[in-house]
């Protein structure tokens, strides 16, 4: 976290995947000055997982609870106020042990995120553990009935 927090001066927002929160740690141990914090803990006790976003205290931030229904175990979503305009933040974790459950939540949740933003820009970052899509060239190697091939559709 020193590291972290060292580090953190020079960026405005900061995504965190794999964290590994959990209640038993406190939201002080985990917070940078000057920065908003949103934070989804892991849902599981395996290994991983947890996720925080971190935004500069400079720009009002929201957290999205738009989302929640939605089923996919690692997301956090923020709207972000920006001069006059919107900008929707995300930060996921998708497991390389992701069930196929939590995969249709992924798609689901992307679908939602899509038709919601129709107006605004969006920004997703996160570890997706798809070592098959080029994400510079938004090419997929390998089976076209892969999880990495639905999610670059």
């Amino acid at each position: 976290m020193d590291e972290l927090r060292n580090r953190a001066v020079c960026y405005d927002i900061i995504g965190v995947t794999e964290n590994w929160g959990n209640n038993e740690i406190y939201d002080a141990e985990l917070q940078i000055p000057g920065y908003h914090m949103f934070r989804v803990d892991r849902r599981t006790t395996t290994r991983g997982g947890g996720v925080i976003l971190y935004v500069s205290e400079s720009i009002d931030a929201v957290q999205l609870d738009l989302f929640d229904t939605i089923e996919f175990s690692d997301c956090v979503f923020c709207m972000l106020s920006l001069s006059g305009s919107k900008l929707i933040v995300g930060v996921c974790y998708r497991s390389l042990t992701s069930t196929t459950e939590n995969e249709e939540a992924l798609i689901t949740l992307f679908n939602t995120v899509t038709k919601y933003v129709e107006k605004q820009d969006c920004v997703i970052m996160g570890d997706f553990n798809l070592p098959n899509v080029d994400f510079e060239s938004f090419t997929v190697q390998g089976n076209q009935i892969s999880t990495d091939t639905t999610f670059n559709k």
